[in-house]
């Protein structure tokens, strides 16, 4: 049982998917916090039936038309409230874009200004589908009324996370503007940047009392 195998079990908690049905519902929530899990569609409502977790069922989805729905056991909500009650791992953060931008003294500035553009469009992404899933709760309480209180907080974190991205890539970008190259000769011009994170670290403040 990895993590996305937890969060498959967790959306047949709250109710009966088909596969497809699945699909849609990772891609307006699950993939803000887990895009992993989309990779597993098809691979891990089966491992849940394997463990005895979850269970599958045909309907007619038409003329001469079945599809498969997936829903949770009870032992499959008892090992998922287990799970619930565990420590979790710390969050980690991906973007190819930051990875390019972290190496971009091997490259060039248009190297480097590209990496953070992209950075920005990918924030911007994340804000225009926050925007849309809000606009959609504007007519209606969505389509998990009884989880709307759940659903328009972690809404809350993709929109912050979304624009601290788009803030940083534009307040990085002005820094670059200044750089020289790439290389070492742009080196010193960290030294400003350099001060600000210690004192909003608290160690320009330690630093400080020390000399007094």
């Amino acid at each position: 049982m990895t993590s996305t195998t937890y969060a498959v079990l967790g959306l047949l908690c709250v109710q009966p998917w088909s596969a497809y049905e699945l699909a849609r519902q990772m891609a307006r929530s699950l993939h803000f916090m887990w895009p992993r899990a989309e990779s597993g569609i098809y691979r891990e409502p089966q491992k849940l039936i394997d463990l005895g977790y979850a269970a599958a069922e045909e309907f007619a989805a038409g003329p001469r038309r079945t599809k498969l729905v997936y829903s949770a056991t009870p032992a499959g909500r008892q090992a998922f409230q287990r799970w619930l009650a565990e420590p979790s791992a710390p969050p980690q953060f991906e973007s190819e874009a930051m990875v390019k931008f972290f190496f971009c003294d091997q490259g060039t500035l248009g190297d480097a200004r590209r990496a953070l553009e992209e950075l920005r469009a990918h924030a911007e992404t994340l804000i225009e589908a926050f925007q849309q899933i809000t606009q959609s709760h504007q007519a209606s309480s969505g389509p998990f009324p009884g989880r709307q209180h759940i659903g328009t907080l972690t809404g809350r974190f993709v929109f912050d996370h979304a624009t601290a991205l788009a803030r940083w890539a534009e307040w990085a970008q002005q820094h670059v503007d200044e750089w020289p190259g790439t290389g070492p000769d742009a080196a010193p011009m960290g030294a400003k940047v350099q001060h600000e994170n210690a004192r909003l670290s608290g160690l320009a403040t330690e630093r400080t009392r020390t000399d007094q």
